[in-house]
């Protein structure tokens, strides 16, 4: 075992201390694998090597770990059961409808960009003061919402405001559930106001999704929709399914990591203002000769490799591929993982000296460079390797990293070409730590006004 602490003491220090927990634990052990309490219980680490080794092995489950950590049995709670359903209708959704689409939607993501900033940011002459993540988690959402529930119902006030709800409320519902035995769950799920409020919300989203495809049918408009409403309906070949639930799952998986991409990226920019004229300059070259279309976006290289390098220094998750074992396995270096175990793989390559030469520091062209002289697809956002785990590792990676790229390219693009950045007065901005989750700043302020 890595701590000898008693479990509470051992979580409650990792909740605070996570990254220099596994710091000390991946010098201690060499190469070997190690335990260690979490906020999401005990997990076994596995180093780099483990993940090339398990890189496509079915007997890692996510969908598993993800039951274990929701309790997507109760009420409140029905996002996460369809989540882990078996007919997995979200990750099919991502895989065989959004991701083949990409094409399709550059336009409209960036019409929904360009309408959600005027509403959430206006065109200040002078210097405005907002804070930066609730500006940027309202635009992503509108963007993202454009996408899977079409223009209608994306832009009442209703829709964006309970996605982003839905998503702060049911981490935090969990969290206080696991503080009780698993018997005393379903009654607890009936009065402590945070799942009574879990409940509300899935009920609003049901009703919401329930209009919008009754008004489909009785204005004879429920053929021919792009959107994920129809996306769903089309892969559920009429069996039956949770419409509302699957939208609000598909909303927390899509929304609120992209958001922290785009804010982080965003703040490091500001942080690193000489990098903001040779993106705009990158960024105006390639929308002159291709427009606003996918393969612009492809060709946006600087802003590509800026956006890996913040996800290389920080991660939404600072380990990845977060898995259960659904059967015994042996590694084979000998270690035996017994089935029911949960595993995460270490990225401690992503600041690996040997591997990125000043590894602590912020370097906007890293990637970029490294396209010129080694493997291109790797080195790019959506490429996958050990050396970098910000979206997982082959069967094991993002399946919807490829739209989250794509958006988080158009909101930069939009936000450093149609506004003026600077940091406000005070301190830096500082990374918010809970257990593996790292994220950008909540509450800092930025200067914006509209550009001349």
């Amino acid at each position: 075992m890595f701590s000898e602490l008693t479990p509470t003491r051992s979580v409650g220090e990792f909740v605070t201390s996570g990254k220099s927990m596994l710091d000390k634990a991946v010098n201690r052990f060499g190469s070997q694998p190690f335990r260690v309490w979490t906020e999401i219980g005990l997990i076994t680490v596995l180093r780099p090597h483990h993940g090339d080794e398990i890189r496509n092995d079915r007997r890692f489950n996510f969908l598993e770990q993800l039951a274990e950590m929701f309790p997507t049995s109760l009420p409140g709670f029905e996002p996460y059961k369809e989540a882990v359903s078996d007919a997995q209708l979200v990750q099919n959704l991502v895989k065989l409808k959004i991701t083949r689409s990409l094409a399709k939607m550059t336009p409209s993501l960036k019409d929904e960009c360009t309408s959600a900033s005027i509403e959430t940011l206006g065109f200040p002459q002078d210097w405005k003061c907002v804070v930066l993540k609730d500006a940027i988690v309202k635009i992503v959402t509108r963007m993202s919402s454009r996408i899977f529930v079409g223009e209608g119902l994306c832009r009442t006030e209703q829709w964006p405001e309970l996605v982003i709800s839905y998503g702060f409320e049911s981490a935090m519902a969990a969290e206080q559930l696991k503080l009780w035995p698993k018997l005393l769950r379903p009654v607890l799920v009936k009065i402590l106001p945070s799942c009574t409020n879990l409940r509300a919300r899935v009920r609003e989203a049901d009703m919401l999704i329930t209009e919008e495809l009754r008004g489909r049918m009785l204005n004879g408009t429920d053929v021919g929709h792009d959107d994920s409403i129809a996306g769903f309906k089309d892969l559920a070949q009429g069996k039956p399914y949770n419409a509302g639930a699957a939208q609000l799952m598909l909303a927390i998986v899509a929304i609120l990591t992209t958001a922290d991409l785009v804010t982080q990226a965003l703040l490091d920019i500001i942080c690193n203002s000489d990098l903001i004229e040779p993106l705009r300059e990158e960024i105006l070259r390639v929308l002159a000769a291709r427009g606003w279309s996918k393969a612009a976006l492809t060709e946006m290289k600087l802003l590509d490799s800026v956006l890996k390098e913040i996800q290389r220094l920080k991660p939404n998750q600072i380990t990845s591929m977060h898995r259960n074992v659904n059967t015994d396995v042996v590694l084979s270096d000998e270690f035996h993982l017994a089935a029911g175990t949960s595993i995460t793989v270490s990225a401690e390559r992503m600041r690996d000296p040997l591997i990125y030469d000043n590894p602590d520091e912020f370097d906007g062209y890293r990637f970029e460079r490294l396209r010129q002289t080694s493997n291109e697809s790797r080195h790019q956002l959506v490429g996958t390797s050990l050396d970098h785990l910000g979206f997982g590792f082959r069967r094991h990676a993002c399946p919807g990293r490829f739209f989250a790229a794509d958006e988080a390219k158009i909101a930069l693009s939009h936000l450093l070409l149609e506004y003026e950045w600077k940091l406000s007065e005070g301190p830096l901005p500082v990374t918010r730590k809970f257990g593996f989750t790292h994220e950008a700043d909540p509450d800092f302020k930025v200067m914006i006004k509209k550009r001349a």
